[in-house]
């Protein structure tokens, strides 16, 4: 098991669900952290670009993509704070289903949004 010491970076898009999902469990862990405001697309973090996913968390040498395995992590290198992921094998399960569920939804909603505000936005020239 890794340890609970070193540098904690979060890069992704403050906006982000995904990357709010990240920065919660660090938060409800009291981790300190630095969030890195990158896009996978224009060549800002290789770690990003590699891992072609957003966010990518960073803990000392070690990077960790896709927001639900950042969530475990966490729970996981950092056990001394108020659990996130039950200890029970059923409600575990329960809650991964019920968190792709609501990622489903939040992408679907996420995605509607960014598209109508980029729309207004290429309307505006």
């Amino acid at each position: 098991m890794a340890k609970s010491d070193g540098k904690v970076k979060v890069m992704g898009r403050w906006q982000c669900p995904f990357t709010m999902r990240a920065r919660i469990a660090l938060n409800i862990k009291s981790v300190n952290y630095e969030l890195v405001e990158a896009r996978p697309w224009d060549g800002q973090s290789q770690v990003l670009h590699e891992s072609k996913s957003n966010p990518v968390m960073v803990h000392g040498d070690k990077s960790i993509c896709e927001s639900l395995n950042i969530v475990e992590y966490i729970d996981e290198i950092w056990p001394y704070a108020p659990s996130i992921v039950p200890s029970d094998p059923l409600e575990r399960v329960t809650a991964r289903f019920w968190a792709g569920y609501l990622k489903d939804q939040v992408l679907h909603i996420y995605d509607l949004s960014m598209q109508t505000h980029s729309q207004q936005y290429l309307d505006e020239f």
